[in-house]
């Protein structure tokens, strides 16, 4: 089999993140959107990657899986906001983490002698605990029922998907969901028949082709107010509002993997202050593709206290 990533993400399309059964985070197309974070990491954390997922050829793709073979592998939540807030997590908030896992068509790719047919076993949760002596945690429980809390605060990713209608040259799409405080949104688009995870397409005319009469507009318009002011009009502004967005999701990006950014690694990013929106395309090339997914950074905020969990997104 060929898997769509070298990152065992590839096999999930959704996770979800409840405390005391209250909704924390909900992240769609999960794979697909694990990979797009690795196009914002360097290449040498990409690699290393590797050790923990599946082995890769020369050019980056998932080494096939060969029938009666298995892997072991290993996936770190990377997208999962509040295991990356930088705070320990007090047994108090009852996680519940639920897993939904990808049909064999959207984690595969394809290739000769590729199979959609495979077995995931022995799925487990592996995580560190550290126990605090009877005085530190009689103390911590006297502050939640002294009517203090403790508040994690993180970005987290909210995913939707839309379809392009054939032969559009121009392109528009409004997001029903509000956010408190809504911090950007990423764009990728897709081809059907394309690999879902991992190929993420430049629907414009690219160098050295594209003119002032062909470059790919996008923006951002949140009420009356558009992000950027400017609609984005070159290759180099998409990359420069990319950085500022990426650095904003992970503050750990420094320099971003995107081997072929006007062709199959392109990422728009909008960076925003305020709640929901629309997003606009123009000029694209008709059918050069067919899905747009739009990822919504939103800062969640989760309360604990003595009377329970309360979620503010």
């Amino acid at each position: 089999m060929l898997c769509g990533s070298p990152d065992p993400s590839c096999f999930i399309e959704r996770i979800q993140l409840f405390a005391n059964g209250q909704r924390v985070e909900d992240i769609s197309y999960y794979g697909r959107s694990c990979f797009m974070y690795s196009l914002l990491k360097p290449s040498d954390w990409w690699t290393e990657l590797h050790w923990e997922g599946l082995p890769v050829d020369a050019g980056g793709w998932a080494q096939p899986v060969q029938p009666g073979q298995k892997r072991d592998v290993l996936m770190y939540p990377h997208l999962v906001g509040m295991f990356n807030s930088g705070k320990m997590l007090p047994p108090q908030l009852n996680l519940v983490l639920e897993i939904e896992f990808a049909d064999p068509e959207m984690a595969m790719r394809a290739g000769v002698g590729s199979s959609l047919s495979y077995v995931i076993e022995n799925v487990h949760l592996l995580a560190d605990q550290v126990t605090l002596d009877s005085a530190l945690r009689e103390s911590f429980e006297r502050i939640l029922l002294s009517n203090r809390s403790l508040v994690f605060s993180f970005p987290s990713l909210h995913v939707q998907q839309s379809s392009i209608p054939a032969g559009s040259t121009s392109y528009n799409i409004t997001v029903a969901r509000a956010f408190t405080k809504m911090l950007g949104a990423f764009v990728t688009f897709n081809k059907t028949g394309e690999n879902h995870v991992s190929n993420f397409e430049y629907p414009g005319e690219a160098f050295p082709n594209v003119s002032a009469a062909t470059v790919m507009e996008g923006q951002l318009q949140l009420g009356a107010m558009q992000f950027p002011r400017n609609s984005i009009k070159s290759i180099a502004e998409y990359h420069h509002f990319l950085s500022i967005l990426s650095g904003t999701f992970d503050s750990k990006i420094r320099n971003m993997r995107l081997p072929n950014y006007d062709n199959t690694t392109f990422v728009a990013a909008f960076p925003t202050a305020t709640c929901a929106a629309s997003h606009s395309i123009k000029s694209m090339l008709a059918d050069r593709v067919d899905q747009c997914f739009i990822g919504l950074v939103s800062m969640q905020i989760v309360t604990l206290s003595g009377s329970g969990v309360s979620v503010l997104d």
